[in-house]
């Protein structure tokens, strides 16, 4: 078996097997070129036919890993294998692959997020070492213009330097928080939310917070992800 790196050529070979992966499709095709161009992570894939005299070689399966900001975690997606080729422990390989490349970095900890009904990759991910620290549900919306008479009037605004020991005393105390593993959400990756990200948060006025003097509520506002998704809204 032969890792390497995924080159710009693969891409064609690779959808053919990730097209269809869940039943609304997949989301390979969107990335690829992302991922590709990623300097603090790792497109793999895995030749078939490796070591061939007539260089047939063409990759088989594929998968991403990235180092996440602080250097801690890196994050592992994209585990494809094509169907041919499966129950051959390809996906382990590429585990083990993308934990080297994280060790090298520095990171202590990888983190992957899996659909509560695949029970394949679960059991994969649980064989190779990995337990459930959070569970997620997700909800979403279409944009939608609310007249000025239905608007509610809070006290929610966007929170200040001033605000930063008051609301990481609230999260601290908060039983969503440790429920979340912790963690924030971005770009279908979960990267931990404590005092630096919060200050980086509230830096940038994407950190809402309710209640006063002491907060209430917060909600965290990315306003970019993949697939030109807009105004991501986390509330802890």
């Amino acid at each position: 078996m032969i890792i390497r790196t995924a080159k710009k050529s693969d891409k064609e070979e690779v959808l053919k097997f990730c097209s269809n992966t869940f039943e609304w499709g997949d989301y390979i095709d969107q990335v690829w070129d992302i991922w590709s161009a990623d300097q603090h992570g790792k497109l793999y894939v895995v030749d078939h036919n490796e070591g061939s005299k007539n260089n047939n070689n063409f990759p088989v399966a594929i998968s991403h890993g990235i180092v996440c900001p602080g250097k801690r975690q890196i994050w592992l997606e994209g585990i494809r294998v094509h169907p041919d080729h499966r129950r051959k422990r390809i996906a382990t390989a590429l585990i083990a692959k993308m934990l080297q490349f994280g060790m090298r970095q520095g990171a202590i900890e990888a983190s992957a997020v899996v659909a509560t009904d695949n029970i394949g990759s679960r059991l994969m991910l649980e064989n190779n070492g990995f337990s459930v620290i959070s569970r997620w549900v997700y909800y979403a919306s279409t944009h939608k213009t609310v007249g000025s008479s239905r608007i509610r009037h809070t006290n929610a605004r966007v929170a200040s330097l001033a605000d930063l020991n008051d609301i990481y005393n609230y999260l601290t105390d908060s039983p969503i928080y440790k429920l979340s593993g912790k963690r924030y959400f971005k770009a279908w990756r979960w990267y931990f939310l404590n005092r630096r990200t919060l200050r980086h948060f509230i830096k940038k006025r994407n950190l809402i917070v309710t209640g006063y003097p002491s907060p209430n509520g917060i909600a965290l506002i990315n306003k970019r992800g993949y697939w030109h998704r807009r105004n991501v809204i986390q509330i802890v």
